[in-house]
């Protein structure tokens, strides 16, 4: 049993590589629910070699005319569209048996926002009794369509190191939510309350990523260890068709 459960959902798409999937973000924010006391639980859904070959979506269907035969080349990377990682069913069977109370989602592409979302609904069905909340650059950018899922009971934007040990304190004890910074949560059926970004002027207040609760035995590199550094927080670049580096939260 714990009392967190932090899942990175599976990802759809032509090709994957684990060298960018390592579950960074949500190590992070375990260390900081760590120090706050409360037990927790990473599970990397794409911590695995498991994948399976899906319908490509009707909005892909045009691609059937430049990928109707299998690649030939080494990579052989856009033929078959895939689900890569654990499915759903695994997902909400690892959440349930968890008995948390708290369940926290990575959701950090748009592009694959649909698969967390899927992930939510599948996690309540599973743990009625638990609460989800999402967070990343997805629900940062765009609450208000993330809140339309309503499986979702909240969302964090901005740090989820600083916010998340707030709003799991907040829930456990029963108070008000609206001073958790980045808090987004339903005031009635047809209102939002939504917080701006949680910000930290000094990110060196946070401890070192929980590190062992990373599947390294899948993160390997020809059989050796490895890990991942970061240099700065978030993107220093400010590419126009990205939103991350005009969110503000690069320092």
């Amino acid at each position: 049993m714990t009392d967190i459960f932090l899942v990175q959902p599976p990802i759809r798409d032509f090709y994957l590589t684990s060298k960018r999937t390592i579950p960074y973000g949500l190590a992070s924010i375990a260390s900081t629910l760590i120090q706050h006391d409360f037990t927790t639980t990473l599970f990397d859904a794409l911590a695995t070699p498991k994948s399976h070959v899906l319908e490509l979506p009707e909005e892909m269907h045009y691609l059937k005319a430049f990928y109707g035969e299998p690649d030939l080349s080494p990579f052989a990377l856009f033929h078959h569209f895939r689900q890569f990682g654990y499915s759903f069913e695994h997902i909400g069977k690892m959440a349930s048996a968890s008995g948390a109370f708290l369940v926290g989602i990575s959701s950090l592409f748009t592009a694959y926002s649909d698969l967390a979302m899927k992930t939510a609904e599948v996690i309540k069905a599973a743990h009625p009794d638990c609460k989800v909340v999402l967070g990343g650059h997805h629900p940062t950018s765009m609450p208000e369509s993330c809140m339309a899922c309503t499986a979702v009971d909240y969302l964090i934007r901005g740090e989820g190191e600083f916010a998340m040990p707030l709003l799991a304190r907040a829930i456990r004890n029963g108070r008000e939510l609206d001073r958790v910074p980045g808090v987004v949560y339903r005031k009635t059926k047809h209102s939002l309350h939504v917080s701006p970004p949680a910000m930290v002027e000094n990110p060196d207040q946070f401890p070192l990523p929980a590190i062992q609760l990373i599947k390294h035995s899948f993160y390997k590199r020809k059989k050796a260890g490895s890990t991942v550094i970061v240099t700065s927080r978030g993107c220093p670049m400010h590419c126009s068709y990205c939103s991350i580096g005009a969110s503000g939260l690069t320092y």
